[in-house]
């Protein structure tokens, strides 16, 4: 496919993608050279563009070797992959920064399992990243979404990522248009597969207790949260349940799992900004991936 072709072929994947979600606002996106003095043929920069959007609203300064993946291509390459599973799964897109990046949502919530004794249930779900303005990779982050209220609230809890950088080989857009196996797709089908293993994880969170010396030692400053975030965090109540984290640090009844419950609490329902919400996730993630690790042993 040379370069017409596949200028060609994005645009039709952009049409389709689009016309399937129609009520969704995706941001327009364009690469234009960068001139210096007045825009003539001549007096480009050469090598350098500019990554911009309605009303000539500017997302990044990219050089040659910057792969542009549009919103709509990435967010086909998944649905693709999810086609040979039964089950349907509730989509949703955020564009925060204006449309600088985008955060696609995919929840099996048809398949909520029971965790334990109190109810906790979860599901799995995917959450898409990708970006205009250069501050995010293209990446597919694995976990569960759990319903801690009868209301239907949800909190997304992450449990690995995949990422692909916007950066010469790293992407192949072509191969992102088509149904060819890639890393994506494989994560995808492998997770789903092993969705039980990942019920069972989650319930030895529960069994592993955290010392409330512990927590204060060694998990909370290995969190993203400022000192604001940490005293709202431990008196915030906690939905569905009767207690605090400050209680349960009280009381020496801190499980790993209760731990996760709270923070992924905070990061959904009181951050502002969702692409801090998105960071901390992260970073909650793979902290108390590390607890589990060392506590498991």
């Amino acid at each position: 496919m040379n370069v017409m072709e596949q200028a060609a072929r994005q645009q039709q994947v952009v049409k389709e993608i689009r016309k399937r979600f129609s009520d969704v606002q995706f941001p327009n996106v364009r690469r234009e050279n960068l001139y210096y003095g007045m825009p003539k043929k001549d007096n480009y920069l050469e090598g350098f563009q500019a990554l911009l959007g309605d009303e000539n609203k500017v997302f990044s300064f990219v050089s040659d070797s910057y792969t542009l993946v549009r919103n709509e291509v990435v967010a086909n390459k998944v649905l693709r992959s999810l086609k040979n599973f039964k089950q349907t799964p509730t989509i949703s897109f955020r564009f925060p920064n204006d449309g600088a990046k985008m955060v696609m949502r995919v929840d099996f919530e048809s398949e909520f399992k029971k965790l334990n004794k109190v109810g906790d249930k979860i599901s799995p779900a995917f959450m898409l990243k990708n970006s205009y303005d250069k501050q995010w990779n293209m990446s597919l982050a694995y976990g569960a979404k759990e319903l801690v209220c009868s209301n239907g609230m949800t909190v997304f809890k992450m449990d690995s990522v995949t990422k692909k950088k916007h950066i010469g080989t790293n992407i192949n857009v072509e191969m992102l248009m088509e149904d060819e196996s890639d890393i994506f797709t494989d994560k995808v089908a492998e997770f789903l597969d092993s969705f039980k293993l990942q019920i069972d994880k989650y319930k030895s969170w529960g069994e592993i207790h955290i010392p409330a010396g512990s927590y204060h030692e060694e998990i909370k400053p290995q969190m993203p949260f400022n000192k604001t975030e940490n005293e709202k965090l431990e008196e915030m109540p906690i939905i569905g349940r009767k207690f605090t984290l400050k209680d349960l640090l009280a009381k020496d009844k801190l499980t790993l799992w209760e731990t996760n419950r709270i923070m992924t609490q905070f990061t959904t329902h009181e951050l502002e900004s969702p692409t801090k919400a998105v960071a901390y996730e992260e970073a909650i993630a793979k902290e108390l991936d590390k607890v589990y690790s060392k506590y498991a042993q």
